[in-house]
């Protein structure tokens, strides 16, 4: 693994605040947004619709040489899911199939434009609670679990220069695929507008 790439190092002009050795890849990951259409078709039951982009996750790479990989991975998700709804409608739960695409490309170097992208069979639960339900707006209380099988960045090659005392030589090397999961949760409030 040291030799194709992904290793584990020390940054060498660190001088305050050091930790280490640092694993690569580094992933540090942000939510960015989703957006859900529910249709209610009955007191009891209804189905909703979600799509959007629920994580970004930058990925850092290292070679033993020096030559370092910067990814930005999305993850974009569509998803359709029946409801139902309790007495009072205040308390909501939902399941369904989902598709999840994960798409990871280049984001600083030589290489950008370059990028790679799966699409994933999932699952999405979802339960809100209406604490705010009015005749026009909502204000809920949400939390939801989505998972699918797993996706896998594509191979990366790079030009690694190295010097020794006779001279510099350059050589290909590859950075392997990485595996990233496609589990999702989440928990936050929900603000929605209703229409009758």
């Amino acid at each position: 693994m040291e030799q194709t790439g992904w290793a584990s190092t020390t940054p060498y002009s660190c001088i305050f605040f050091c930790g280490g050795p640092y694993n690569y890849p580094r992933i540090r990951r942000s939510v960015s947004f989703d957006l859900e259409v529910g249709y209610r078709k009955a007191p009891r039951h209804g189905y909703f619709i979600g799509f959007g982009v629920p994580e970004v996750a930058e990925i850092t790479g290292r070679t033993p040489g020096g030559t370092y990989l910067y990814l930005k991975s999305r993850l974009l998700y569509g998803s359709v899911r029946w409801a139902w709804y309790s007495r009072n409608s205040r308390f909501i739960n939902s399941i369904g199939p989902a598709l999840l695409v994960s798409r990871d490309a280049e984001s600083v170097g030589p290489g950008i434009g370059s990028s790679h992208t799966q699409v994933c069979p999932g699952v999405q639960l979802s339960s809100q609670f209406r604490f705010i339900d009015r005749r026009t707006w909502l204000l809920a209380f949400k939390a939801y679990f989505r998972t699918g099988l797993s996706a896998t960045t594509q191979t990366y090659e790079k030009q690694e220069l190295t010097f020794s005392p006779t001279g510099s030589t350059t050589r290909s090397v590859q950075l392997p695929g990485r595996k990233l999961p496609l589990t999702h949760a989440n928990i936050g409030l929900q603000i929605g507008l209703k229409y009758r």
